[in-house]
């Protein structure tokens, strides 16, 4: 009967753990038409250090010294899949598949 004392709580914290990590994943959209204005590929950088699901300018690039990500595929940035660039004026993933 200990036990269980210790593994409601645990469920808890693990549970609140998976938000945050949701809400930061989800935070990576978060862009307006400003922060996406370029003119050249150069221009164009991922919008968060790990796991990126889209590009904003060179001004807004995070600072990813000491940032450690996990090596899982999961965005269209990760393991080789795209990069950023400038098409039409709007700094946009460019998909290498």
């Amino acid at each position: 009967m200990k036990q269980m004392k210790f593994i409601i709580p645990l469920g808890f914290i693990i549970l609140f753990g998976l938000l945050l990590i949701f809400f930061f994943i989800t935070k990576n959209n978060d862009v307006n038409e400003n922060d996406i204005r370029c003119n050249f590929d150069t221009d164009c950088f991922p919008i968060s250090c790990c796991h990126a699901q889209s590009c904003v300018i060179r001004e807004l690039k995070p600072d990813c010294n000491g940032v450690f990500c996990t090596e899982e595929c999961s965005g269209p940035l990760d393991c080789g899949r795209g990069y950023c660039g400038c098409i039409n004026d709007k700094c946009s993933v460019i998909t290498n598949e």
